[in-house]
């Protein structure tokens, strides 16, 4: 619902991935330097780690919206992360 200045989306699929009970929705935005790929999948019974982190120059955020787990991750600053992460918006 609120990206940073200049992304957009470029990319959208459902995708199976191995040991994830049903299709994820994979979103990819981009400012034509930077990309950033948001991961949405439905919360399964066991609870889920949330909060943020860093491997590399790759910011991460997941967190539980509802019943499902959104993650985002990209090569941008922590701030940037954590804004998608929190607009990410049922529709």
């Amino acid at each position: 619902t609120r990206l940073p200045p200049g992304f957009r989306l470029v990319a959208s699929r459902t995708q199976v991935v191995p040991g994830v009970a049903l299709p994820v929705q994979h979103l990819i935005f981009s400012d034509g330097f930077a990309s950033i790929s948001v991961f949405i999948e439905p919360v399964g019974g066991a609870p889920h780690p949330v909060g943020m982190s860093r491997q590399g120059g790759i910011n991460i955020v997941i967190r539980q919206q509802d019943d499902n787990l959104v993650t985002v991750l990209g090569e941008v600053p922590a701030a940037t992360v954590r804004q998608i992460a929190h607009s990410v918006a049922r529709r």
